[in-house]
Formats: C-alpha cells, structure tokens, sequence
C-alpha cells in the first residue's frame, strides 16, 4: 500500500470530505424531494420521479465506491467499507455519510489538521439565511392557508367526491392525526379531518368503504378544496405566526452579528472577529555612570 505524505494525506481527506458531503445532496435531491413528491402527490404520473430516483442510485453508487476505496488507503484501515451498504440504501444514506464525514474530520485531526469546507463568517451567514427562510415559509404557508380558507367561504362550489382513502398519522406511536383522500373534479387530494368527522366515515372497527363526501372547491383553481366540516373554524394559527416570527427573528439576529462583525453568533474560538491587542508602553529611564562605574 502506498505511504502518502501529510500534505497529500490531508488533500485526499480534504477531496473526500468535499464529495461525501456532495453525495449527501445528491441523495437528497435524486431520492427524498422524488420520494416526497410521489407521495404527495399519488395521482400524478410518477415515472419520471421514478426515473430521477433510478439515475440518483447509480451515481450515487458509483461515486461511494470510488471515495470510500480512496479513503480507505489514505487513512489504512478497511473498516470504513462498512459505510457502504449503508450509503447504498437511500433511506440510511445520509446517516451514513454524516458518520463518513465525522469519521474524516477525526482522521483529519489525528495528523493535527482541521479541515474547514467554509469560512466560519460564511458558515454563520449561511445558517442565518435557512433560519430566516425557513421562519419566512411558515408564515407565507399561513397566510396562503387563511387566504385560501376565506375564497371557498366566498366563493367556493359544492360538490361530490368519493372517499378514496383513510389514513391515521402517528408521531412515534402516539395517533397526531387523520386525513382523508378524496377523488373530486378528475383529481386525487388529502385533507386534514378532526376526530369527529373521521369517526362518521368509517366503521366502529377503523375500517371504511369507499362512499360520496361532501367537497367545496375553487372551479377556477381546483386545487383549493376543503370538506364543509372543516370550514366551519377558522385557518388562523397564532401558534404558526409565533414558530415563523421567532425563527425570522433569529435569523435576522444573526445575520446582523454577522455583518457587525461580532464574535456572539460563532463563539470565541471561531475567529470570526478579533478583538484589538492593546499595546502597552513600560517607560525606560536613561541613566550615566562616570569612571568608576557609579550612577551620576
């Protein structure tokens, strides 16, 4: 096996870092936003979401076997080929890169190196952005979901749709709630029902037969539609504008310390501001000595 210098040894984890982390997004967007698509939208045609899914596992394949070989004879040890099977499946992937990465940056700093992808003032105003973004979605979800709510009040038409589906959604075992899937107007489409209104469609034992369900919907844009149950509150959600305003907040306060300059936001090691040395001045007395060496 070759014997690789430091300098070449923290290039090649360096390189790998990099692509492990680009493997990282490419599974996200050849296979979760695919997978989440096709979920949401199960009426679509999916077959170019199966396409993209395909083309992503190939590459992904390719490029996992090349690095993990690459890093497994920088760093000398083989058990990194663990990582691969794991990788391989899209579902545990990006654990396993995550792992991949943190098993680099301790190589890295073995060899007393520290790899940094990004600058810490960059990595600070990245991470500031997707909180803000992220706070900004919430509340534009919202208020899209009030402005919604208030056009079938207005304007929405009644019509009949078969219930297609009954879904009971859990957050880790404990029921969150239920959804219906309807077909109305040539389309497939999920909503949201309370207890009351899944316990009037579906029999004491859970289970459902397919039957007409009320819809209202936008003639002009089919895709707004709510079942007449579930129009009687209102879409306003305090809780919503509060998540979206705080994260909005954060981020913003970030972004200024980031801009100022401050070291609050990357903590002090970060170096992402220096704070002035001051200097300090010890005064210097001159003295003369005559011939006999004493101080005149």
């Amino acid at each position: 096996m070759r014997a690789y210098t430091t300098t070449e040894k923290i290039s090649a984890l360096t390189s790998c870092l990099k692509w492990f982390v680009g493997i990282l997004i490419l599974n996200i967007l050849t296979f979760w936003v695919p997978f989440l698509w096709a979920s949401a939208n199960p009426a679509a045609a999916n077959n170019f979401a199966a396409w993209i899914i395909v083309i992503g596992f190939v590459l992904m394949g390719a490029l996992t076997i090349f690095f993990i070989n690459r890093l497994s004879r920088v760093i000398k040890s083989s058990d990194v080929w663990l990582y691969c099977l794991p990788v391989l499946i899209p579902f545990t992937a990006p654990v396993a890169l995550l792992l991949l990465c943190r098993r680099i940056v301790v190589a890295s700093s073995v060899i007393g190196h520290r790899i940094a992808l990004v600058p810490p003032r960059v990595r600070a105003g990245f991470g500031s952005a997707m909180i803000v973004i992220l706070g900004v979605v919430i509340i534009c979800a919202q208020c899209s979901e009030i402005r919604n709510h208030a056009r079938l009040k207005k304007a929405g038409q009644q019509i009949t749709g078969t219930l297609q589906m009954v879904t009971r959604h859990y957050v880790y075992f404990i029921p969150s709630g239920y959804s219906f899937m309807v077909a109305y107007a040539g389309r497939l489409q999920d909503f949201t029902v309370d207890k009351q209104l899944f316990l009037e469609n579906t029999l004491p034992d859970g289970k459902f037969s397919q039957h007409p369900i009320a819809v209202i919907y936008l003639p002009d844009d089919p895709g707004v539609a709510e079942l007449p149950e579930m129009l009687k509150g209102s879409a306003f959600s305090p809780i919503d504008f509060l998540i979206g305003g705080l994260f909005v907040c954060v981020g913003g306060w970030g972004f200024y310390l980031v801009i100022a300059n401050k070291p609050w936001f990357a903590g002090k090691s970060s170096g992402l501001a220096r704070q002035p040395q001051k200097e300090t001045r010890v005064p210097v007395r001159a003295f003369t000595f005559d011939e006999n060496g004493q101080r005149k």
